[in-house]
């Protein structure tokens, strides 16, 4: 069984879970919008591939990282992504959960998309 953090956190936890969760609270909705009228199945293959950016580098969202620069979204490189990269993968999945029935709760915020 797995086992998260309660309440109260160390200050340093603290401290990163509210400019996580503020963060979050501005880039899921602008995803949500992005994804708005895709299909349900380009939604659910794309959050496939969140899920999988997120499982491999999630820990550059808690330490910081540069990694590689994309500026195309087709473009390969073979380095890790950084930080925003997988921030933003993270925003995007959540959004794309939005969209399920009953929503997604993560860090302690509900995001639910009316169907």
């Amino acid at each position: 069984m797995l086992t998260f953090p309660q309440f109260p956190f160390t200050a340093n936890e603290a401290r990163i879970h509210d400019l996580l969760v503020s963060t979050l609270q501005v880039a899921v909705p602008l995803w949500i919008e992005r994804w708005r009228h895709a299909s349900p199945r380009r939604r659910c293959d794309r959050a496939i591939e969140c899920a999988d950016m997120v499982a491999a580098h999630g820990d550059a969202i808690l330490y910081r990282t540069k990694g590689r620069a994309r500026r195309l979204r087709d473009e390969t490189d073979e380095g890790a992504p950084g930080t925003a990269e997988a921030f933003n993968h993270l925003a995007e999945g959540i959004a794309l959960g939005a969209f399920q029935p009953g929503g997604i709760t993560m860090f302690g915020h509900h995001w639910e998309v009316p169907a």
